[in-house]
């Protein structure tokens, strides 16, 4: 199997969302308010992932399940497999700005 995420030195989880098509940081590590499972290849994060105005998704096992009411995109509603995280060099997309200032 193939590692579907990324955790950072400082502390974040990185994932891609194939919703939006972006990358979206969130922070494991005090003050961070997000669990995560430790499996890279088929992750869980608790709680759900509220990218607002754009996504807000559940990442259950390696599948990540997009609600129906506050997302935007063609996803919306429906669950995926999240992308292999080796694909990362192909995303031609801007990581979110938590990302950024936690490389």
């Amino acid at each position: 199997m193939t590692a579907r995420v990324r955790v950072t030195a400082g502390g974040s989880l990185l994932f891609h969302c194939p919703g939006c098509g972006n990358t979206h940081a969130v922070r494991l590590r005090p003050p961070g308010q997000w669990t995560w499972n430790g499996n890279a290849e088929l992750p869980s994060v608790q709680p759900s992932v509220n990218v607002v105005g754009r996504c807000h998704a559940t990442i259950r096992n390696g599948r990540i399940s997009f609600t129906p009411n506050d997302t935007t995109h063609a996803l919306r509603g429906k669950t995926v497999d999240l992308p292999p995280w080796e694909d990362a060099a192909q995303w031609d997309s801007e990581v979110d700005r938590d990302a950024k200032e936690n490389p």
